[in-house]
C-alpha cells in the first residue's frame, strides 16, 4: 500500500457519492437543455436559410409563427404591419381559438401603444413581462416579445409574440433570454430578406430595362445597317468578316453574303495595292485583333485610307477606308471595324471642278491682260523658248556667252509671267532658270535632255493657256472690224499729211487705236506692279509718268515691254523698301517710281527711270567687284565705274536670290536689248558723292533709236 494513500470515513464517502449523483443529474439536465437548444438552432438555421432564399414573405411569416408555437412552445404569435394610415394590422397569427381568431382578423392595434412606441424608438427586441392585453379577460396576464422589422423603405413591422402557460395561469413559466435571441436572429434575417428582395426586384427591373434598351439598340443598329448608305464591316479573329455588316457594303463591293469571307481578299484583291503592301496590311491587322489597343495605335496609321479597286463588272472604284478598333472593358481589341465609302463620283467631280477652277483662273488672267497683251506674251514666249531649244539642240557644249543668253531669255520670260501674274507658270520657269544658274557656275555639268524637258514642260503649260484663249476668248475679245478700222485710220493719216493739215493729223493720231501714250502703251506692265509689290510684301508704288507727248506704235514696242519689265521689277525689288523700313526712314509707306519720256528730233527716244528708295548700294557693289576680280581691293574706283557693275552678268545688288531677282541678269538683259537696237544705257547719280557712301540716289537713262517706234504729238 502506498504510504500516501488516504482513508475517508463513511460519512465522507456518502457525501462524495451524493455529489457525484447530483453532478450526474445536472450533467444530463444540461445535456438535455443543450440538445433542445441545438434542435432549436437547427430549426432556426433552416428558417434563416428559408428567409435568405425566399422572395415570398408570407411563407416566411408562416414559418415564423410555426417556429414560435411549435419549437419555442409559445401559445400565441402575431405578426403586425404598419399601414399607410398609421395603424398596425395583423398579417399572420397562430394559437388562438376560433372566436379569438375572428376577432383578431378584424383588430387594428394602436401604434401609440407604449410598448410599440418604445420598440420603434430603440429598434431592439424587447421583452415585456406581466402584460394585460385586450384579451386578458379570457387569457389572463402574459409576457410579450416585441421584434422590430424594417423593410427597404424603413417602414416598421412587428413580430408580436405572446407567451402563456400551456395549462393554466398557476403554471405560467415565461420566456427565456435565448427566446429573445432567437427572435433577434429572425428579425435580422427578415430585414436582410427585405433588402435582398428589394435589391433583386431593382436588379430585375434594371436588367429588364437594360435588356429592352439593348433590344431597341440592336433593332436600331440593324435598321441603320440595312439603310446606311455606307459600307461597314468588322474583321474578327481568323481574318474573316463578322456576320453583322451594312447592306450597302454589298452594293459597294458588288459581292453578296459577306459574313465569314476572307477580309483581305474581299477588300484588297484586284486593288491598286501590290502583294507586299497587302501582306503588310494583313500583318498589322493580325497584330491588333485580340491584342491591347496600344498595338493598333502603333500600327493603325499604316493601314490604307484610300484604294482603287476593280469590281466584278470591271469598273474601278475609289474607296475611302476608315479603321476603328472595337475594344472590350479590358481595352483588348475584339474586332476591327472598317468604314468604306465609294468616293469615285466625288473624286471625278473634284477633278472636273479643279479643271474648271483652273480654267476660270486662266480666263481671269487673260481677261485682265487683254487680247493684244496676251497674244504678244504668247509670241514672245514662243520666241524665247524656240531660241533656247535651237541653242540646246544644235550645241554639244555651251560656252559662257551662250549660257548667259539662255539664262537671259528664261529670266525675261519669267519677268513677263510674274508681271501678268500667271502664277501656275512661275515655279516651272523658276526651276528651269535655276538649272541655267547652275550651268553658269559649272558649264560642264549640263544635261541636254533635262534642259529640253524643262522647255517641253513650259511649252505645254503655255499651250494650255493659249488653247483656253483660242477656244474660249479669242472670238469674243477680237473685234472683227479692227483691221478695217486701222486701214481706214491709216488712209486718213496719209490724206492729212498730203494736205499738210497738222490739226487734223494730230486729231487722227490721238484717236488711233494703234498709237498710244506711254501709260496706255505699257498699261499691262504698270498695272502688274501691284501684284509684284504684294508678292514682295511691299506697298503698291505710286507711278509718276512724264510722257513728253510721245505716242508709241502699239505693235512695235515688244522689246520696250521687256526692257521696262526688267527695269521696274528691279526698282521694286532692289530699290524701294518695305513699308516698315520706309516709315522708320520717315518716308511714305508706298514708294514712288518716276518715268520720263523724250523724243529728240524724232530720232532718239530717251527714257529715265528713278525711284525714291534707298539708292544704289555702292559698298556692296565694290565688294562684289573685288570678289569677281574686276577691281583690286586697294584700288581707288570712281562711283560711276562701280555703278556700271549692275550691267555685268552675274552681279546683283540683291541680298539673296528669289523667284523675282537676285541672279544679276535683269539689268544685263536690258543693256543687251538696248545695245542690240543700237542704243545706250547709263547710270546717273542724283546726289553729291561723299567718300565711302553706302548708298547713292541715281537714275537709269536709256537712249534708243526711234525706228518709227514713236511720234511726238503736240
Amino acid at each position: 500500500m502506498n504510504e500516501n494513500t488516504k482513508f475517508v470515513s463513511k460519512e465522507e464517502y456518502d457525501a462524495l457519492e451524493r455529489e457525484l449523483v447530483d453532478a450526474e443529474r445536472k450533467f444530463y439536465a444540461n445535456l438535455e437543455v443543450l440538445e433542445e437548444k441545438m434542435k432549436k438552432l437547427s430549426t432556426l438555421q433552416k428558417l434563416s436559410q428559408l428567409v435568405f432564399e425566399t422572395r415570398d414573405l408570407e411563407v416566411v411569416f408562416d414559418k415564423i409563427v410555426e417556429f414560435s408555437v411549435n419549437v419555442l412552445e409559445v401559445e400565441k404569435t402575431l405578426i403586425l404591419s404598419l399601414n399607410e394610415d398609421g395603424k398596425f394590422k395583423v398579417l399572420n397569427h397562430k394559437g388562438y381559438s376560433r372566436k379569438i381568431k375572428d376577432k383578431i382578423s378584424n383588430v387594428i392595434i394602436d401604434p401609440s401603444n407604449k410598448y410599440i412606441v418604445k420598440l420603434a424608438a430603440n429598434k431592439e427586441v424587447n421583452l415585456v413581462k406581466d402584460v394585460e392585453t385586450e384579451f386578458s379577460a379570457e387569457l389572463g396576464l402574459c409576457q410579450i416579445i416585441l421584434c422590430p422589422i424594417f423593410n427597404d423603405k424603413g417602414n416598421l413591422s412587428v413580430i408580436y409574440v405572446v407567451g402563456y402557460s400551456k395549462d393554466n395561469l398557476s403554471t405560467y413559466k415565461g420566456f427565456l433570454d435565448d427566446d429573445c435571441n432567437y427572435f433577434r436572429l429572425i428579425t435580422d434575417q427578415i430585414t436582410l430578406a427585405y433588402q435582398n428582395i428589394s435589391f433583386t426586384k431593382n436588379l430585375e427591373k434594371l436588367i429588364k430595362d437594360r435588356t429592352q434598351q439593348l433590344i431597341n439598340k440592336s433593332k436600331d443598329i440593324i435598321v441603320m445597317l440595312e439603310n446606311l448608305p455606307q459600307g461597314i464591316v468588322s474583321i474578327i479573329q481568323g481574318m474573316i468578316i463578322h456576320k453583322e455588316y451594312s447592306a450597302y457594303t454589298e452594293k459597294i463591293l458588288e459581292v453578296n453574303d459577306l459574313a465569314g469571307k476572307d477580309a483581305i481578299s474581299l477588300l484588297f484583291d484586284n486593288s491598286s495595292l501590290g502583294p507586299d503592301a497587302i501582306s503588310q496590311i494583313e500583318t498589322r491587322i493580325l497584330s491588333s485583333i485580340d491584342e491591347d489597343k496600344l498595338n493598333f495605335e502603333l500600327n493603325g496609321s499604316s493601314l490604307p485610307v484610300q484604294i482603287i479597286k476593280k469590281v466584278e463588272n470591271g469598273d474601278e472604284k475609289i474607296l475611302d477606308l476608315t479603321w476603328t478598333p472595337i475594344c472590350n472593358h479590358n481595352n483588348i481589341i475584339e474586332r476591327l471595324m472598317v468604314s468604306i465609302r465609294d468616293v469615285t463620283t466625288m473624286k471625278e467631280l473634284e477633278r472636273l471642278n479643279a479643271g474648271q477652277k483652273k480654267e476660270l483662273e486662266v480666263v481671269g488672267k487673260i481677261l485682265n491682260m487683254g487680247s493684244s497683251s496676251f497674244e504678244n506674251f504668247i509670241s514672245k514666249a514662243h520666241e524665247y523658248l524656240s531660241q533656247n531649244e535651237k541653242i540646246l539642240k544644235n550645241n554639244a557644249d555651251l560656252d559662257n556667252e551662250t549660257i548667259i543668253l539662255l539664262f537671259r531669255n528664261m529670266h525675261t520670260l519669267k519677268g513677263s509671267v510674274r508681271l501678268y501674274d500667271l502664277s501656275s507658270l512661275v515655279d516651272t520657269i523658276h526651276e528651269a532658270e535655276q538649272r541655267y544658274e547652275d550651268l553658269r557656275k559649272n558649264a560642264d555639268a549640263w544635261e541636254k535632255n533635262v534642259l529640253l524637258k524643262d522647255l517641253e514642260v513650259i511649252q505645254e503649260k503655255i499651250f494650255e493657256y493659249n488653247e483656253i484663249y483660242q477656244n474660249k476668248l479669242a472670238s469674243v475679245l477680237k473685234n472683227p472690224n479692227i483691221v478695217s478700222m486701222q486701214l481706214e485710220t491709216f488712209e486718213k493719216i496719209v490724206t492729212a499729211i498730203e494736205k499738210r493739215n497738222d490739226n487734223e493729223f494730230t486729231k487722227i493720231v490721238k484717236n488711233s487705236p494703234n498709237l498710244k501714250c506711254f501709260s496706255d502703251a505699257f498699261s499691262d506692265i504698270l498695272n502688274g506692279l501691284a501684284s509684284l509689290a504684294k508678292s514682295l510684301e511691299k506697298e503698291r508704288p505710286t507711278m509718276v509718268v512724264h510722257d513728253g507727248n510721245v505716242f508709241f506704235v502699239a505693235n512695235k514696242i515688244s522689246f520696250l515691254e521687256d526692257i521696262f519689265t526688267h527695269a521696274l521689277r528691279n526698282s521694286i525689288d532692289h530699290g524701294i523698301e518695305t513699308a516698315k523700313e520706309r516709315i522708320s526712314a520717315k518716308k511714305a509707306p508706298a514708294g514712288t517710281i518716276s518715268i520720263s519720256v523724250r523724243l529728240e528730233n524724232n530720232k532718239n527716244l530717251i527714257f529715265t527711270i528713278e525711284d525714291d528708295g534707298r539708292g544704289l548700294p555702292m559698298k556692296k557693289l565694290r565688294e562684289k567687284g573685288v570678289v569677281a576680280e574686276i577691281f583690286k581691293r586697294d584700288e581707288i574706283i570712281a562711283d560711276e565705274d562701280v555703278a556700271q557693275l549692275i550691267f555685268r552678268s552675274g552681279i546683283s545688288s540683291a541680298e539673296k536670290v528669289t523667284q523675282i531677282s537676285g541672279r544679276g541678269v535683269g539689268m544685263d538683259a536690258i543693256k543687251g536689248m538696248i545695245e542690240e537696237k543700237g542704243g545706250l544705257i547709263n547710270v546717273e547719280f542724283l546726289d553729291k558723292s561723299t567718300k565711302g557712301d553706302d548708298f547713292r540716289q541715281f537714275k537709269i537713262v536709256m537712249f534708243i533709236p526711234n525706228d518709227n517706234i514713236a511720234y511726238k504729238i503736240t
